[in-house]
């Protein structure tokens, strides 16, 4: 007998005589081949494995995997549904094999989620909602900058803002329901920066407005990340303070053309604390936290 992979068991009809039965149901392998170019990107757990240890699904990641949650936090194991930031040294394919997952929901809070996906591609048209009718905006997929998507691909992993905490449900053609469906409003406001703050622009596009991320990895030891966009041509002052408001470093002082920018602060020099880290462009003023921790 021939059952669909996503069958987990089977009722005989009509028994009308009594006999003993053993059914043994067994799910093909699927195999995902993920292609990731150098640099960041959005990836996602589309298939069912015994092990789902970062070091085992992605190997030759250079980063860590960082999950989304209103602030960026470290994962050593991947789940299915949530999307995930990871860096990869060049162009490459990784095998994602495994059991397949035909349908998942998502769970999502309001304001921007990075969601995951399944192992069919599914038209964002279909994303279904609990509750019903959940406002979103358009999806953003990363291909070195942010780039509006019609398709959540397997592997993949999209960014989206919801207007209420709920689910949001995947399903592959065969197990569309037209109940329920999502309500897409496109915004003009973009998704998160990457870890480091270095994917905030659509392609092509200079930052409209003066910005400054929180540095990744935080705490850290003995190096950091700091991302910053500034949308005129001007001189950039990026310093770091103790507590006591001494200067402990300059990381940048240079007059610096419209962009996107990461730098990395090394404190190697420097003993464990909290600091305050302020970029100064223009008229433009901004103070983050950060923790070096030993």
């Amino acid at each position: 007998m021939n059952v669909p992979d996503s069958t987990a068991g089977f009722t005989f009809q009509n028994v009308i005589v009594s006999h003993s039965i053993r059914a043994v149901f067994a799910r093909t392998l699927l195999h995902i081949n993920l292609g990731v170019l150098n640099g960041w990107n959005l990836v996602s757990l589309p298939t069912s494995r015994t092990d789902d240890r970062k070091t085992i699904l992605f190997p030759t990641a250079t980063s860590n995997a960082f999950v989304f949650d209103g602030t960026y936090a470290l994962k050593e194991t991947l789940k299915n549904g949530p999307g995930y930031w990871m860096k990869f040294s060049g162009v490459q394919v990784v095998d994602l094999t495994g059991l397949p997952r035909w349908s998942d929901s998502i769970s999502v809070s309001e304001g921007w989620n990075l969601i995951g996906s399944i192992s069919a591609s599914v038209s964002v048209g279909s994303v279904t909602s609990s509750p019903g009718g959940i406002v979103t905006s358009q999806f953003f997929a990363y291909a070195g900058s942010y780039l509006t998507a019609t398709v959540i691909d397997p592997g993949k992993a999209y960014w989206v803002k919801v207007n209420q905490s709920g689910t949001l449900s995947l399903a592959s053609a065969a197990l569309l329901s037209a109940s329920n469906r999502i309500r897409i409003t496109p915004t003009s406001e973009l998704p998160p920066s990457a870890p480091g703050g270095v994917a905030s622009l659509m392609s092509g596009e200079v930052p409209t407005t003066f910005g400054l991320s929180q540095n990744y990895p935080n705490p850290f030891n003995p190096t950091t990340s700091i991302g910053y966009q500034t949308p005129v041509d001007g001189r950039v002052l990026l310093q770091v303070f103790d507590v006591l408001g001494r200067t402990v470093a300059t990381v940048v002082d240079d007059y610096q053309s419209a962009g996107d920018r990461s730098v990395e602060w090394n404190a190697a020099a420097v003993p464990s604390g909290v600091y305050f880290y302020r970029l100064t462009a223009g008229s433009f003023t901004a103070v983050r936290t950060l923790v070096l921790m030993r």
